[in-house]
């Protein structure tokens, strides 16, 4: 959808518009096509997406404690009373600064969870009132409550071995160069439906990352005698949720991946060392075996790139 969005704004018209310069495609002519094909033809959908999935949502966003019901409902009945005043921006951020009192003493691995469902329900909600009335003013007051809630929550940590200031950077020369010509044409018969939204948080795993993981568990377990599973090794995504905040997923996403490998896998080793401090017998492998650490980290790097690019709208005009 994004893909298609980008693409499409090029075709929008404007005074003495004549024709469209892009600048850059990061994506190649296979993503373009696969972007386009559910939708070139005719559109359709394999499943209707079930708007009963925002309560499921709602349920699992309060049951981390965080959130009070009175609270949201106080919230709810000033920012819908009327113009706010500065007093009723004021008593608002007071009412939400007590879910974020809540949000702060707890661990980074709920924190983290609970910021992804978060901006779920946010999106969701917002897609699927646009289609349907639901009827239901509570989704609505939890909806505008959560606006606000993320706003203030507290930023992760930035690692500082990524960091990157504007003393560092410096446009010395540059040059056009055609890397690739070919057509993302489309052919009648080539149609695909959409899939409906079933799923929340981390994207899941593909055949191939699924079948690389397992390799990885496999060759963790013969080299240092341990019998650890596939969920242990996946609790390295919290690691990705915690490195990958803007700036990181900006970096995944603008470079190839050869360039950013170096500063995704110094964040990532650190974010290990923080997670996995509690685990000292997987903690002293990573740290010790740079083989396996090298591994893991190449794995949880694909993903990482996946996920930054799908968040993207994939190149920059």
């Amino acid at each position: 959808m994004q893909a298609v969005q980008t693409l499409s704004r090029l075709n929008r018209i404007a005074p003495r518009k004549k024709t469209t310069f892009v600048l850059d495609f990061q994506n190649s002519v296979e993503d373009i096509q696969a972007a386009f094909r559910p939708y070139y033809e005719s559109a359709s959908i394999e499943t209707a997406t079930d708007p009963n999935q925002i309560y499921e949502l709602e349920s699992r966003v309060m049951t981390f404690g965080y959130l009070d019901r009175q609270e949201i409902e106080r919230f709810a009945t000033r920012f819908f009373g009327g113009d706010l005043t500065g007093t009723d921006r004021a008593t608002l951020q007071g009412l939400i600064k007590q879910a974020v009192d809540r949000f702060g003493i707890d661990e980074e691995g709920r924190q983290e969870e609970f910021r992804q469902l978060c901006r779920s329900y946010l999106r969701f909600y917002s897609f699927i009132a646009q289609v349907i009335d639901l009827g239901d003013t509570s989704l609505e007051k939890l909806h505008t409550y959560l606006d606000w809630l993320v706003r203030m929550l507290p930023d992760r940590d930035v690692p500082s071995e990524i960091e990157i200031t504007d003393d560092m950077l410096g446009l010395r020369k540059f040059r056009i160069e055609e890397r690739e010509r070919g057509s993302a044409t489309l052919f009648p018969g080539s149609h695909e439906a959409l899939t409906a939204i079933e799923e929340f948080g981390a994207n899941p795993y593909t055949e191939d990352e699924q079948r690389e993981l397992s390799e990885i568990v496999k060759a963790f377990n013969e080299r240092h005698g341990t019998d650890f599973t596939e969920s242990d090794m996946i609790r390295f995504e919290q690691v990705n949720r915690d490195i990958l905040d803007k700036d990181l997923t900006d970096m995944l996403r603008k470079n190839p991946p050869d360039v950013v490998f170096n500063a995704y896998s110094e964040a990532f080793f650190a974010g290990i060392v923080r997670m996995f401090q509690r685990d000292t017998e997987m903690k002293n492998i990573i740290l010790q075996d740079s083989e396996v650490r090298e591994q893991a980290t190449r794995h949880f790097f694909s993903r990482a790139m996946r996920e930054a690019r799908e968040m993207s709208t994939g190149w920059e005009q």
